[in-house]
């Protein structure tokens, strides 16, 4: 398997809250086509951590408007997402609120125009929210997601509830948490964030319930492979 070439932390493009502590358990920080990605060497796909990954925040009364003038298909209800042709996943948390992140491979180009076109121009009433700065995002994929997030997530996780495309605010391990159901069907694939300032205290509860529903932690990179 070949790796990608280390980069040296002074150069990092974006800082995760969990630097030292996954530094201290061996995983390296490695570029992958200009974009930092978390490798811990197994190959294994598990609970990672996808902070460094790159998300727009969008709020405001014009902001649905701005987005499908910039040809963003959009959710038609609060709390559902959308993946776009290009990997990009759009969010609607509110009726004018939403998050347009990419999950899906090392470089965020599905990201690049609209963030230019955001750049560029905006309509009154359509603000940006900081997103990638703010949050720590960690990745969850394996049969084993529902038995894990069910013991530190309150919230009903049945397939009717919480299904295929939803999106869940909640909590987690006692912390304030959205959860992104990736899954094609069910519940194996979820993405989840938090603040960032309670990184290191979400990373280490999922880690242990993970582990007990029979998961591991994975790199950055597996989580990448198609699907």
């Amino acid at each position: 398997m070949n790796h990608p070439t280390p980069v040296a932390a002074e150069v990092a493009l974006r800082v995760s809250p969990l630097r030292a502590e996954l530094q201290a358990a061996g995983w390296v920080l490695r570029n992958q086509g200009g974009v930092e990605v978390w490798d811990d060497g197994s190959g294994r796909e598990g609970l990672t951590d996808l902070s460094t990954c790159d998300r727009i925040g969008l709020k405001g009364r014009g902001a649905a408007a701005w987005l499908a003038e910039a040809g963003v298909d959009l959710p038609t209800q609060p709390n559902r997402l959308l993946e776009r042709a290009v990997g990009v996943i759009v969010a609607r948390l509110s009726d004018t609120e939403f998050v347009l992140a990419d999950f899906t491979g090392p470089t965020a180009a599905g990201l690049q125009a609209l963030r230019a076109a955001l750049e560029a121009g905006r309509p009154d009433g359509c603000y940006e929210v900081p997103r990638a700065e703010s949050q720590a995002v960690f990745g969850l994929v394996g049969d084993w997601v529902h038995t894990a997030l069910s013991a530190v997530c309150p919230a009903d996780l049945r397939p009717t509830a919480f299904p295929p495309g939803g999106v869940l605010q909640s909590q987690c391990a006692g912390v304030g948490a959205q959860l992104w159901n990736l899954s094609k069907t069910g519940l194996d694939r979820v993405v989840l964030s938090c603040d960032a300032s309670l990184a290191v205290h979400v990373w280490n509860a999922l880690r242990t319930c993970v582990a007990a529903a029979g998961g591991t932690t994975g790199s950055q990179a597996t989580w990448f492979r198609p699907r």
